[in-house]
């Protein structure tokens, strides 16, 4: 994917869903919030691609000798596949099961997933990994850009590089309300569910990240 294609594309995402959420608040719970909701559906879709780039990234890694890449790689493909399946929740929203047994009693959204179960399955990793998206997404392109500092070379495809950055700065974006209104400023209840939306451009960054550990690899000496 083309470098402009990087920044492009999670800007049209971003103003395409805020200009709809705000003009058309009508729409929010009911076509673009809602389990089956574009929002939603664009966040599945995204973690689709990702996974398959992952899978793509184990062949091309194993193919090229690289131990390190390809465990990272598979990692990478786990996560994506865990993100996948917990947003649609494994195929309930599809399908339409109920959920039953130790789902139905312990999913507070009476969910066949694990995230709506525990903290330890949601909040804990997802800010984990936006504190790695923060620092690796945002932080370290600046600031080797800038200073030629703190430059990772081993293992070269630990950190990320600009093309994830529009993603991870979008990342930040789209939760400001959320935190703003949470420490008092801004009345009455909040237009969207923030967290919603930020969710599509960390699934966004997962994927332009692992494009370019492929694009990387690629262009790598054999």
């Amino acid at each position: 994917m083309p470098f402009g294609v990087t920044v492009v594309l999670p800007l049209v995402l971003f103003l395409a869903f805020s200009l709809a959420l705000y003009l058309r608040p009508d729409l929010r719970l009911t076509v673009l919030e809602g389990e089956l909701g574009v929002l939603e559906n664009a966040q599945a879709a995204v973690l689709l691609v990702a996974l398959i780039a992952a899978l793509v990234l184990v062949a091309r890694a194993r193919a090229a000798g690289d131990r390190g890449l390809t465990v990272w790689a598979i990692l990478l493909a786990l996560g994506s596949l865990y993100m996948l399946g917990e947003e649609i929740s494994w195929g309930q929203h599809y399908v339409g099961w109920a959920a039953e047994g130790w789902f139905a009693r312990v999913n507070d959204q009476q969910e066949t997933n694990l995230h709506n179960t525990s903290a330890w399955f949601d909040q804990k990793p997802r800010a984990l990994l936006e504190a790695a998206i923060y620092a690796g997404g945002l932080l370290y392109p600046l600031v080797t850009a800038t200073t030629g500092r703190l430059r990772v070379a081993r293992p070269w495809w630990l950190m990320p590089t600009f093309a994830g950055f529009t993603a991870a700065l979008l990342v930040l974006v789209t939760i400001l309300p959320e935190w703003l209104h949470l420490f008092g400023f801004g009345q009455g209840p909040k237009p969207y569910r923030a967290a919603e939306q930020q969710e599509l451009f960390i699934y966004m960054f997962v994927f332009l990240y692992t494009l370019s550990l492929l694009r990387r690899l690629g262009s790598r000496p054999a």
